[in-house]
């Protein structure tokens, strides 16, 4: 989705990240974008579509979605999916909601 000046702001429901190098990539919640970012260092800064374009891959995620990677972007095909990183933070993800789960039963 894009905000009112062009920029991506987020999913229709889900925060947006990119992958370009070794820097993961958000849009700013000025921008429009979700709260509830943690646990990894994350850049924000406003993305136009030209970055989503040419990002090394892209993810979204979100309390219902969990963490899902995206394969295409207006039939543009990115170079990863899923991203080695994208791998490491649904793993810890899953780890954590387990950790969790376990803790909640008596």
């Amino acid at each position: 989705m894009l905000n009112s000046r062009g920029h991506v702001a987020e999913g229709t429901a889900d925060n947006v990240f990119i992958v370009q190098g070794n820097t993961l990539l958000t849009p700013p919640v000025s921008d429009g974008a979700l709260t509830g970012r943690a646990g990894v260092d994350v850049h924000e800064q406003s993305l136009a579509l030209y970055d989503i374009y040419t990002a090394e891959a892209c993810f979204l995620t979100g309390t219902g979605a969990e963490l899902i990677p995206v394969a295409r972007i207006d039939g543009r095909r990115l170079r990863y999916c899923p991203h080695p990183l994208f791998d490491m933070l649904q793993s810890d993800y899953r780890r954590m909601i387990e950790h969790a789960c376990r803790a909640e039963t008596p």
